[in-house]
């Protein structure tokens, strides 16, 4: 789930999955563009 998040056009859970990832000993690194599996919060 929190890959899903990482690029899904909603700050405050790209943040979420950011923390999550970190936490439990994942690397992130940004992508150029976001995905296109999973939108939310806004109108796609």
């Amino acid at each position: 789930m929190s890959e899903a998040f990482l690029n899904c056009g909603n700050a405050r859970l790209e943040a979420a999955a950011k923390t999550w990832a970190t936490r439990n000993g994942f690397e992130t690194s940004p992508r150029r563009a976001r995905s296109s599996a999973q939108k939310w919060g806004g109108n796609y």
